[in-house]
């Protein structure tokens, strides 16, 4: 029996998510017990929460940050619930084929942060980058890579959230696949990355896109309303009340 449903494809190169200007697209991971995973170079949206993984039912904590994207755990939302607009809400983007190293685009940046207090600080995150790579700690585990299983729905593997602008650091909480974590979606294109609407459209979002300074902001159930982030965080909300796009 397979350790997870749908098991084969993890271990299949599908051509259309791997990003021709990413050198390491084909990059496979071992993972420890004989079984092979494939890269990939696509996410889906997550919303403008940092509080990535609710165990809970949709409809058992209604409001909560891991529920405010287009996807979320055990569901993704019908366009009857897309209110902002099909044409104003973020579906999927591109991510670099991850790493485990101290590089900005492909690795993650271990940012200790008391889960408890539900709040996230995105200012601490940009605080670790010095140019390309980061200058604190970050994760090694060639296992717990971005996208090494893009077809799991774990949301270090499949995810991104508009919280920090395109091509910023990567940084979780802790080393494991449900962790909370700022996860912007990144690229090897100059000023931004290619990202796809509900409606099926596909725009180049840059880094500079608004997202209202990515301020320090309370997390946790029960967040409703526009999201905080400016443009960046209105794209990934399918039913925050904002209709801005870019």
């Amino acid at each position: 029996m397979p350790w997870y449903p749908g098991y084969a494809i993890l271990g299949e190169w599908l051509p259309v998510i791997l990003c021709p200007s990413d050198g390491n697209r084909e990059k496979t991971t071992n993972s420890g017990d004989g079984r092979v995973l494939t890269q990939g170079n696509t996410v889906i949206c997550y919303g403008d929460g940092a509080h990535s993984l609710n165990t809970n039912q949709e409809g058992q904590s209604a409001g909560d940050v891991s529920s405010r994207g287009l996807f979320y755990f055990f569901a993704v939302k019908t366009l009857q619930r897309v209110t902002d607009g099909t044409s104003n809400t973020l579906a999927i983007s591109e991510v670099v084929a991850g790493t485990n190293d101290n590089q900005i685009r492909g690795g993650v940046a271990d940012q200790s942060v008391d889960a408890g207090s539900w709040w996230w600080e995105p200012p601490t995150c940009q605080s670790l980058q010095s140019g390309s790579t980061f200058t604190g700690l970050y994760w090694t585990d060639d296992t717990r890579r971005r996208c090494s299983r893009y077809a799991d729905g774990l949301p270090l593997y499949t995810t991104f959230n508009t919280i920090l602008p395109p091509n910023s650091p990567t940084c979780a909480m802790s080393d494991a696949e449900v962790t909370s974590a700022l996860y912007p979606p990144t690229s090897y294109h100059s000023g931004g990355v290619n990202c796809s609407f509900v409606d099926g459209s596909v725009s180049f979002v840059t880094d500079s896109v608004d997202t209202n300074g990515s301020q320090r902001h309370q997390q946790g159930n029960y967040l409703r309303g526009p999201s905080p982030f400016g443009v960046w965080g209105a794209m990934g909300t399918p039913a925050g009340g904002e209709s801005s796009r870019l």
